[in-house]
């Protein structure tokens, strides 16, 4: 059934529908840390996903250097083809270590410098604009390891989180963004099955396609992140951080 909106929504228009950016870093330098193989699977999901939405541009964009992908989210966030889009979605697929993300040349970025590059300052022309950032990575080594995962975790051990949530608390003045995680700080994500996407993409891109219709995206996020940390409450959980000011619906307002 169409919902109604009696709270204020951001307005998701015709002419002006969503755009999508996925950078997926599954291969990285040799003394960076392990590749990511089954990342395709996530990438993949995530380009079938958005334009089943109804209009969302979606691009993707495999293994960046640090700063190929510095200079490109800069060019999208001051684009003239992003400022008429009605929401943006970056959604990034790699390690992360101390609040920033891995690039595939082994350098770093940020989640917070991600993040200020669509922010008022540096974005003007998308003051109002609601953002969604969708990180799909682990964040430390705490891992499960019943069922044989000893391997996994040396392979992990040198993916740090140091100050990771101090990085993440800082965020909540970011107006107009959300950030979703795949899982808390300390933690590693699990995917035994390269073909597959991991769970939380699994979960995010079925309960997209299944409530966009209905539901708005932090009640989206919300009830994924409650799905995982009930399914895998030793492996998996995750926690949206919310600076909308409006309710967003990933569907066009009458």
């Amino acid at each position: 059934s169409t919902p109604d909106f009696p709270e204020p929504v951001y307005p998701i228009t015709g002419g002006r529908w969503g755009i999508a950016w996925i950078f997926n870093m599954s291969t990285f330098s040799p003394q960076a840390v392990r590749n990511r193989p089954g990342s395709a699977a996530d990438s993949c999901h995530l380009e079938l996903t958005f334009p089943m939405m109804r209009g969302f541009l979606t691009e993707a964009v495999a293994n960046c250097k640090a700063a190929d992908m510095r200079s490109l989210l800069e060019q999208i966030a001051t684009s003239e083809l992003t400022a008429k889009r009605s929401v943006v979605v970056i959604s990034i697929l790699s390690h992360v270590s101390e609040g920033r993300i891995y690039c595939s040349d082994g350098a770093m970025i940020s989640i917070r410098d991600i993040m200020e590059c669509f922010d008022e300052e540096n974005a003007p022309q998308l003051k109002g604009v609601p953002k969604v950032f969708i990180i799909q990575a682990c964040q430390g080594v705490a891992i499960d390891n019943h069922g044989g995962d000893e391997e996994l975790h040396r392979q992990l051990s040198n993916v740090k989180d140091d100050g990771t949530v101090a990085q993440i608390n800082q965020m909540d003045a970011f107006e107009d963004m959300i950030l979703v995680y795949s899982t808390i700080p300390g933690h590693v994500n699990w995917q035994k099955n390269e073909q597959q996407p991991s769970p939380f993409i699994h979960a995010l891109t079925q309960t997209l396609v299944d409530h966009f219709l209905e539901d708005d995206f932090v009640k989206m996020a919300t009830s994924v992140c409650e799905l995982l940390a009930q399914k895998f409450p030793t492996r998996l959980k995750c926690e949206p951080l919310n600076g909308l000011r409006k309710k967003l619906y990933l569907k066009s307002m009458p």
